[in-house]
């Protein structure tokens, strides 16, 4: 869904021009879809982003410590044992 994000301007101004119709069922439900993206409120979006990026940075520094010390990681970049990084992370 983020990935698709910035093209969704294009997508809404090109939906005249589409080379599929919708069907009255999807074009009543993009059109619950747009009316509620016209309401987003884009500053709690934009300070959500802000808290996410923070955690990010939190799981991607901690996991870059784990591969420095040569603790083995799992592919998903998680500790072997997470729950010990989690109580380390609870006691600090």
């Amino acid at each position: 869904m983020l990935e698709n994000l910035p093209k969704l301007p294009h997508e809404l101004r090109n939906l005249p021009n589409a080379r599929h119709r919708l069907s009255l069922s999807g074009a009543r439900q993009l059109k619950i879809a747009v009316e509620g993206l016209k309401k987003t409120d884009f500053d709690d979006l934009v300070a959500a982003a802000d808290v996410a990026n923070t955690e990010l940075d939190r799981i991607i520094v901690r996991g870059t410590k784990n591969v420095e010390q040569g603790k083995p990681v799992e592919q998903g970049g998680e500790p072997v044992d997470a729950a010990a990084d989690v109580e380390q992370d609870e006691a600090a």
